[in-house]
């Protein structure tokens, strides 16, 4: 089994602060709840162009909330070959700005 990765908890605790169910989440971003699921356990990718939608609404208005979504993202995403190269170029900096 893997572990949570840092994307998956946040996602997580976002989602229990904001009182959403994962089915409500993902219905926001035009993904299913097992999908959802699977990416806070840390069994699933996600993949950028979903991180965007996500990160729009749920993170980009607050810059700390923001910065830790992004470095998470690129945490789990240093190999990443999905649609949203800008996005993904977004999150590289922020993450390489904070070593």
């Amino acid at each position: 089994m893997r572990q949570r990765t840092e994307l998956g908890k946040l996602l997580a605790k976002r989602r229990v602060d904001l009182g959403m169910t994962q089915r409500e989440m993902a219905a926001e971003i035009g993904a299913s709840a097992p999908f959802l699921s699977a990416v806070e356990y840390g069994w699933k990718k996600m993949p950028a162009n979903k991180a965007e939608m996500l990160h729009d609404l749920y993170f980009a208005h607050c810059p700390k909330l923001s910065e830790a979504f992004l470095r998470a993202f690129c945490m789990d995403y240093m190999d990443v070959d999905t649609p949203g190269v800008e996005f993904v170029s977004k999150a590289l900096a922020v993450y390489w700005r904070q070593l």
